[in-house]
């Protein structure tokens, strides 16, 4: 069973400090060679879903939403990737956060700062009205992260008040 799904938002462009170089680690746009090493990152990444090489194809790799996926390597390895994507949204293009994922061992490293910036830089500049992001509750750090570069919480149900002002107080318990 999946946590619940949460949705944050990005409405303005924000400056922020994520640009940094993570030592060691090259980022670059992932090609077609890259399914087979994005689908292992995902399935691990993302514990009780199940990437096949040609759902990585379909969802992140041949889909014209999807407008650049993202990685981080060493050495030439996939350690971590996420995903500008474009979405129609009441007669305006906005952009999305798509699947961010940093490998197990690869953590606390800030791969997911770096990746975000790429992403949220790339939408900016291709012109989006805001941008926004689904995750699920029970990823606190992620929702920090994001949180960090300006991003809200957007409220769609009573459920959601209540997931968010749960998953709020674990944050600022763990701060």
């Amino acid at each position: 069973m999946h946590a619940m799904n949460v949705r944050m938002r990005l409405p303005a462009p924000l400056a922020h400090e994520a640009k940094a170089p993570v030592a060691g680690i090259d980022l670059r746009p992932a090609t077609a060679a890259d399914a087979d090493a994005l689908a292992v990152l995902l399935t691990a990444a993302f514990p009780g879903w199940d990437w096949p090489v040609d759902q990585v194809r379909e969802r992140l790799l041949d889909t014209p939403d999807v407008v650049c996926t993202w990685l981080a390597t060493i050495d030439g390895t996939i350690v971590g990737t996420a995903s500008e994507q474009l979405v129609a949204e009441a007669g305006d293009t906005v952009g999305s956060v798509h699947w961010v994922a940093v490998a197990e061992g690869q953590r606390g490293r800030g791969l997911g700062r770096v990746l975000t910036a790429a992403v949220v830089d790339g939408l900016w500049a291709r012109g989006v009205s805001s941008i926004r992001l689904d995750t699920q509750v029970d990823r606190p750090n992620a929702i920090a992260l994001y949180a960090g570069f300006g991003f809200v919480p957007e409220i769609r149900s009573s459920g959601e008040l209540a997931a968010w002002s749960a998953v709020m107080a674990t944050i600022v318990r763990s701060r």
